[in-house]
């Protein structure tokens, strides 16, 4: 768990994200019963704050673990990023109270907060490119080459090549600097080919079928060639994401898996800004590297 954590330290202790991430989680307020407005902040959500109910839900995918796992009242790290240092603070998190307040969290919700962590992340990187992923359950994911999920998609009664464009509109609405955009074939479509052109500088889209030698020169380019072999990367986001809880969803309804997905794309997300960040820890570390004599 040393890489959620990290990436959750990074959070809280970074001021301005911080404050971009609590102002989001500030909407986390349930609506009174009696229809006039949120409950209040102090007083809504028994037993816990935003920040506590964002660290539930995301180590809750990580772990791949139940909300009633020992680790939520009894695991030390984990107490002190809730807020607990004191070990006279006794604490203690009700298995009803977390499910009760991390329902409410919405996939647009947990989708902004990712966004504050990915360009946290891509701070620590440069460029950036897509390569949309897709798993057994019908949910499409657009990578990029360090490992962030830069958007995500719940696909119902559709098809790939009938989101192949509306998909990367709605990632450069969030990351405007998109640069190319790597798809496997089942993406393909003749209007997918001329409408993806004036989205990102370069489209890696396969064609089916027989390839007219246009097409044969077009794809045996080194660079089509060099995006394309990214595919066999997005696997591990595949296995990553399922690894953190994506192998099954145990939240009801579409609403619930919408949310339970929106959740594992952020813990995925953290947790790979939190690789990154103990990769800078062990260098700084380190120090420059000398060469024997």
């Amino acid at each position: 768990m040393p890489k959620i954590l990290r990436g959750l330290q990074a959070i809280y202790t970074n001021i301005e994200l911080r404050k971009q991430v609590l102002s989001i989680l500030e909407e986390v307020l349930p609506e009174r019963k009696n229809g006039t407005g949120k409950a209040d902040s102090r007083t809504g959500r028994p037993g816990m704050d935003q920040w506590a109910i964002l660290v539930m839900g995301v180590v809750r995918l990580v772990r791949n673990a139940d909300y009633d796992h020992p680790h939520v009242n009894h695991h030390d790290m984990l107490r002190k990023m809730l807020g607990h240092n004191d070990w006279t603070d006794k604490t203690c998190y009700e298995l009803q109270t977390i499910k009760d307040n991390v329902r409410l969290f919405t996939p647009e919700l947990l989708d902004r907060i990712s966004r504050e962590v990915v360009l946290a992340g891509h701070g620590l990187v440069k460029k950036k490119a897509g390569v949309p992923v897709e798993f057994g359950l019908p949910v499409c994911i657009v990578e990029d080459q360090f490992g962030f999920i830069l958007h995500h998609k719940v696909m119902q009664k559709t098809t790939d090549s009938s989101i192949a464009v509306s998909i990367v509109e709605e990632t450069k609405k969030r990351f405007s600097n998109l640069y190319s955009i790597s798809y496997d074939k089942g993406f393909h479509s003749v209007t997918n080919q001329t409408d993806l052109i004036p989205l990102v500088e370069k489209v890696v889209l396969p064609k089916i079928g027989k390839l007219s030698v246009a097409d044969k020169a077009h794809e045996s380019e080194p660079e089509f060639k060099r995006l394309r072999r990214k595919h066999s990367a997005v696997e591990s986001a595949i296995n990553g994401l399922e690894v953190h809880g994506l192998d099954i969803c145990p939240d009801d309804g579409i609403k619930g898996f919408e949310r339970y997905v929106a959740l594992a794309v952020l813990s995925r997300n953290i947790h790979q800004f939190g690789a990154l960040l103990l990769k800078q820890d062990a260098r700084r570390h380190r120090g420059p590297y000398k060469k024997a004599a």
